[in-house]
């Protein structure tokens, strides 16, 4: 390398490093930063249970069973940062410095691939500028998400892919098996790529050579699936169905082909009727997959029966409606190559607008100067190379059979990112070989090129699709992210900015609902609920909050009327059959019915605490004691440190007249809450049933100096001393 390209290199890494420190700085200062929503949420929720298997809680309250189930996001990126958080220690600066990092060693990695294949120096330092440059880069390796991988691991397939078709050797094929497995583990759609890779074996092999054919294509293909066959015999133990990486194929093809798609959204049209539930994410897909069995065919579905009624769903309406699926798949066609930043979870063109990546190039950049490449390539094809215009060839179909391997679902910023790399690579190539056509050429023939490359970015940027960012959902975010960080003035006036640009955002007035019952405000928090069943009256959530709101106001017959209909409308809400449990149960003694919902709550949430908890409670109000420990116990192991439990298992203890028994867990209540009322009372009443009486005198008293109106702690007193005296 010579010097002066040398230290362009390193001024184009500076740049890079540069712009990602100061990003860092910015987002640092973010409540995003360290209270994560959607898909970040679920991969830093996902690698600590890898680490810390069965002890970290799920933060929705919605427990994906993710070790019991077929995986439904790809398990690469959720591995990677558990090793991250095992080496670096459990924070969010580690992968994201990491991330970072990686972004910066990317502009070293394109600058390798283009100078070393295509042996264009000035080519390799132009394709490194692009991508060092890209916001999207930047943007998404400050994300707890995979993005930055999966470029890092496309340069270097297309490196040795490329070197593959230089060679023809077993080792670079081979390779570029094991790299687009990994890939897969990040991106399953990228083994759509595979059949490509078939095809340009037997390109390269020809008809003379079949057994180099076979060979490399057994070879590569072998490779592929060496790598993803842990996830796939994985799956098959947990669910004795075959999935290959993911079980979201189905949901999401379906997604992205129904009559309500507009091919930009992960929303599932009617879903609470479809599957009961009001929105679907990857905590509570398991769910999904139960609701939708029971609102079908009145059974629990397993996962490859979901995923088959979704594919079928996205079948039929292509079946019944072609035209409108045609012109569907067409729109996320233009959509995927259009300007437009289409959100998935987070609603990404805001964030960039709020911070200086607005001022930063992106996507459209790549392909408005990849289209005036490829007309270059054209235009000059009888001077290049045989090999160079393989290799070109070679690079733009991988990234249409790329793009076209996303488009049968739905569309979203995150899921181009793998064909950055690809496009730089033709882009900076292209660029050089303007600069040096056009010291070859007139000055009339250099304008003619300069308006060329102007229509192509016309072209682009006129591309016929609409789509706008959702800002009303962005301001949802916002409002998440800010009471998570417990600033609730945020919260709320970020909530009030997401209704009004939509008056009809049901989640927001149940969110401010949920911040006005917090703040014990019943008849604001009422209101908010009532407004959210306006916009929305199947929300399942807002009538589970309508009546708990009921229910602290001893409104019980109400309270039970909005718990039932949020059963009815969602057959797999937990915590509103645990409520409606709790009304049959405490307010209304109609145990069966009690004893029914608790049961129910258990079977959908079998790691549910508070099922378990109030389940034993009914069995001992039904006096059936041995049901009861068992129910007590199984929600003891789920949360050991409860004092609720350990005083409820006193309290059995006494009506089975073991007091040693119940003193030992009455005790272990008030080792966790030492203030606990209950425990010292039911203390009491053990030593009183063993005839101990100045043990329960001491413990009535301790329960009247906690808690001067605790009568029936006065009444076992003053009962003790009635009977002293006579």
């Amino acid at each position: 390398m010579k010097k002066k390209e040398t230290i362009f290199l390193l001024l184009i890494i500076l740049l890079a490093l540069i712009i990602r420190v100061v990003y860092f700085y910015h987002i640092s200062k973010q409540p995003e930063f360290s209270h994560l929503i959607v898909d970040p949420q679920f991969n830093d929720y996902w690698s600590h249970k890898i680490l810390y298997k069965g002890n970290y809680p799920s933060p929705t309250g919605d427990d994906p069973m993710i070790e019991n189930t077929p995986y439904g996001r790809p398990p690469g990126y959720p591995f990677l940062l558990a090793f991250i958080y095992f080496l670096f220690g459990d924070n969010y600066n580690s992968p994201r410095l990491i991330q970072f990092f990686l972004g910066t060693i990317n502009v070293y990695l394109m600058y390798y691939l283009v100078s070393r294949i295509f042996e264009n120096k000035k080519a390799g330092l132009v394709s490194a500028f692009l991508i060092a440059i890209l916001w999207e880069s930047v943007y998404f390796e400050g994300e707890i998400n995979y993005p930055v991988w999966v470029i890092s691991l496309t340069i270097i397939l297309l490196f040795t892919s490329l070197r593959y078709l230089q060679t023809k050797t077993v080792k670079f094929i081979t390779f570029s098996g094991f790299l687009l497995g990994i890939i897969a583990l990040f991106r399953p759609n990228g083994l759509l790529l595979l059949p490509m890779y078939i095809g340009v074996i037997f390109y390269i092999s020809g008809k003379q050579n079949l057994k180099q054919f076979f060979v490399h294509g057994t070879l590569f293909t072998t490779s592929v699936f060496i790598t993803i066959s842990p996830v796939l015999i994985r799956n098959y133990i947990v669910s004795k169905e075959f999935f290959l990486i993911s079980c979201f194929g189905g949901i999401n093809t379906y997604i992205g082909n129904n009559t309500q798609s507009t091919g930009d959204s992960p929303t599932v049209p009617d879903i609470i009727h479809l599957c009961g539930i009001d929105n679907w994410d990857c905590f509570n897909y398991r769910l999904l997959v139960k609701g939708l069995g029971i609102k079908q065919e009145g059974r629990d579905y397993s996962f490859k029966e979901a995923s088959q009624f979704f594919y079928k769903k996205a079948f039929e309406y292509w079946k019944q409606e072609p035209i409108s699926a045609i012109k569907l798949t067409i729109r996320k066609f233009l959509l995927f190559w259009s300007p437009a930043i289409v959100s998935d979870g987070k609603v990404i063109y805001y964030d960039r607008e709020s911070s200086f990546l607005r001022l930063l190039p992106g996507f459209p950049l790549l392909v408005g100067i990849s289209l005036f490449s490829l007309i270059l390539f054209i235009k000059q094809r009888n001077i290049l190379t045989k090999e160079f215009k393989t290799f070109i060839l070679f690079t733009l179909v991988w990234s249409f059979v790329y793009s076209f391997s996303v488009i049968p679902f739905f569309i979203s910023e995150r899921y181009r990112i793998p064909i950055i790399p690809p496009l730089c690579i033709i882009g900076g190539i292209g660029f050089v070989l303007f600069l040096n056509d056009a010291e070859n050429q007139n000055k009339s023939n250099r304008v003619k090129e300069i308006i060329l490359c102007l229509l192509c970015f016309t072209i682009v940027y006129m591309i016929p699709v609409k789509y706008e960012p959702d800002m009303a959902r962005w301001f949802y975010h916002k409002a998440i992210v800010s009471y998570k960080s417990q600033n609730e003035k945020d919260a709320i006036y970020y909530a009030n900015k997401a209704i009004s640009k939509n008056p009809a955002y049901s989640e927001v007035y149940t969110f401010l609902g949920i911040i006005s019952l917090n703040r014990n405000e019943l008849k604001e928090a009422e209101n908010y609920c009532l407004k959210s069943l306006e916009t929305n009256p199947d929300y399942a959530m807002a009538n589970n909050n309508l009546g708990y709101i009921m229910e602290l106001q001893g409104k019980f017959e109400l309270a039970e009327k909005y718990y039932s209909k949020a059963c009815e409308l969602s057959p797999i809400y937990t915590l509103a059959w645990i409520n409606l449990g709790r009304i049959y149960l405490y307010y209304q003694n109609q145990l069966d019915m009690a004893k029914g919902c608790f049961v129910k709550a258990t079977e959908l949430e079998p790691n549910s605490w508070m099922g378990w908890f109030h389940l034993g409670n009914a069995y001992i109000q039904k006096g059936e004691y041995s049901s009861a420990e068992i129910s007590l116990i199984k929600s003891l192991s789920l949360n050991p440190n409860n004092a609720l439990i350990f005083n409820n298992l006193g309290y059995l203890h006494i009506q089975k007249k073991q007091y040693e028994k119940a003193i030992e867990y009455l005790k272990k209540a008030l080792e966790n809450d030492p203030q606990f009322t209950d425990a010292m009372f039911n203390l009491g009443n053990a030593f009183k049933e063993m005839n101990k009486l100045e043990e329960a005198e001491y413990w009535y008293k301790k329960v009247l100096e906690t808690d001067p109106k605790y009568t029936d702690a006065l009444d076992k007193l003053n009962e003790i001393n009635k009977n002293k005296n006579n």
